[in-house]
């Protein structure tokens, strides 16, 4: 690492939640209070100021988040993207098209943290999901229909394009 920064990204002009590298070194994720993830192209910034839109890939903007910090992920290789919400629920995106790919409901307050596992498929996917409002964890896994999700336990993913 070199002893200075190469680049500084001004990604949001409100205050960030959460950075996050995809699998490779050219995928770059960052989470803001505007209700806004955007995906960047790491190989396109430029360290003059003022001069990294293009390297935007992507924005997200379905989810809510104004107030908390709040954490996204990726995951299935880096195809898509899960983020908590303000409004008590998942929502998972797709990083080629910005698709919703579906949202999960199982939380009685924000959902504020969440982990996947890095590499896996998604139909072999598992996510922990948190909120603010108590100490449990939600385990969200394949292989349930989604509408058999149950609230303030373990849930379930639909398959990718449900």
């Amino acid at each position: 690492i070199s002893a200075g920064a190469v680049v500084t990204l001004g990604a949001h002009d409100v205050k960030l939640n959460q950075v996050q590298m995809g699998q490779g070194d050219s995928a770059l994720l960052t989470s803001g209070r505007d209700s806004v993830i955007r995906l960047w192209d790491t190989r396109m910034l430029s360290s003059v100021p003022g001069k990294n839109k293009r390297s935007l890939l992507m924005e997200f903007q379905s989810h809510k988040c104004r107030s908390y910090n709040i954490s996204c992920t990726f995951f299935s290789d880096d195809k898509a993207v899960a983020t908590g919400s303000e409004d008590s629920k998942i929502w998972m995106y797709d990083t080629k098209t910005g698709d919703v790919i579906q949202t999960l409901d199982g939380h009685g307050s924000v959902v504020h943290f969440l982990a996947a596992p890095r590499g896996q498929s998604y139909n072999n996917l598992q996510l922990a999901s948190s909120s603010i409002d108590n100490n449990e964890v939600n385990i969200w896994s394949a292989g349930y229909n989604v509408n058999q999700s149950r609230k303030g336990g373990a849930g379930a993913l639909g398959e990718c394009g449900e």
